[in-house]
């Protein structure tokens, strides 16, 4: 709940941004000439001056919106068929399937979702996910002691894989505009990265400068503006964030599958901080996990 108070979800900003920071206003801030706001703390002008875009991308124009039929039948063909797909049912081994004998089926799928993501607008088969409750540890049956994983669609999660994880990182690994320390290498260990947080931590202390440590989801503005800034386009981005504001959470665990759902905030209602239940159809198998 934490979030909600952050000054990109308060007047005057969130006016100005919107939930998806994809208005002028966000990319004023990503040109560096979003004039400051005298209303606003000063650290929050200054974190503003920071969103700005690095000087290695800013003569560059964004990454690539479109997913390449090669690009998809590589990624298709590599995912393990056992893995659960998604709410509507649309098995990997469905995908993958298409990649050897239907590529023209393929095709017109890959464009469906390129579409959607060109546009910035997510279907609504993807805003459906099914949180399925795990154990963490043997004998941990507690909620606060279980891991939910979401399910989202599969064909969704290809192209957030190729925009984000892919592009982007490959993009600004390239051009040296994130440090080493915040993205994954091979042969690299977890503790590493815990190890940089401590020494950064240390080193603000020590120097007694001012810094942040910031953890968000992809509903917040300030997420948009950041993976704009890396390269990502205004309507990927969009399409991204307007998935998750949208998405309906079923629940399954070991007793079967929930016929409520609940949602999070829309991106047209960032005011309201209460969780809502919604009402649907039961569409969720009842056998056990």
């Amino acid at each position: 709940m934490e979030a909600y108070s952050s000054p990109f979800l308060q007047s005057p900003l969130i006016e100005q941004l919107g939930q998806t920071a994809t208005t002028k206003a966000a990319k004023n801030i990503l040109n560096g000439t979003f004039l400051s706001n005298p209303s606003l703390a000063s650290e929050t002008n200054e974190f503003i001056q920071q969103l700005q875009k690095p000087q290695q991308l800013i003569n560059k124009s964004d990454n690539n919106e479109e997913c390449k039929i090669e690009e998809s039948t590589h990624y298709w063909r590599k995912k393990r068929e056992k893995n659960n797909s998604s709410m509507s049912s649309r098995h990997i081994g469905t995908y993958k399937a298409l990649t050897f004998n239907n590529i023209k089926t393929l095709k017109m799928v890959n464009n469906i979702a390129n579409t959607a993501f060109k546009i910035g607008e997510p279907l609504e088969r993807w805003t459906y996910d099914l949180d399925v409750s795990l154990l963490k540890k043997p004998n941990k049956f507690r909620p606060s002691e279980l891991r939910t994983v979401g399910t989202l669609e599969a064909d969704s999660n290809q192209q957030a894989s190729l925009h984000f994880s892919k592009r982007m990182m490959h993009q600004n690994i390239l051009n040296m505009a994130i440090p080493p320390s915040q993205y994954a290498k091979k042969g690299n260990r977890a503790v590493e990265a815990a190890i940089v947080k401590v020494l950064f931590y240390d080193y603000l202390r020590l120097t007694k400068r001012n810094g942040a440590f910031i953890t968000m989801d992809l509903r917040h503005p300030v997420t948009s503006l950041y993976v704009q800034r890396l390269g990502v386009s205004a309507n990927v981005t969009k399409c991204m964030i307007k998935t998750i504001c949208r998405m309906k959470h079923y629940i399954r665990t070991a007793y079967g599958g929930s016929d409520w759902s609940y949602i999070g905030t829309n991106e047209n209602h960032y005011k309201d901080q209460s969780k809502a239940m919604e009402r649907h159809p039961p569409c969720l198998s009842q056998s056990a996990v």
